[in-house]
């Protein structure tokens, strides 16, 4: 039960910072902070295996970096 708590802690203040680092930008320029960082994840679940087929969300790791990138356009 610790481990479990300890991993919801560390979600959260990853969340937490990482939101922090959009929230401290000015306002015009977070879409584009957002997109590069995006971009970035991208790339990197570009790089990794597909996962396997009984996988219930999208097989290929990069796949949702890409459609949240869309958004920010």
């Amino acid at each position: 039960m610790l481990v479990q708590a300890n991993g919801r802690v560390q979600i959260a203040s990853f969340y937490k910072s990482w939101f922090g680092k959009f929230a401290s930008l000015p306002a015009s320029g977070r879409a584009l902070a957002l997109y590069q960082d995006l971009s970035s994840a991208y790339v990197l679940g570009s790089t990794l295996p597909d996962l396997p087929d009984d996988e219930k969300t999208s097989r290929k790791p990069g796949r949702v970096a890409q459609q949240l990138m869309l958004n920010c356009l």
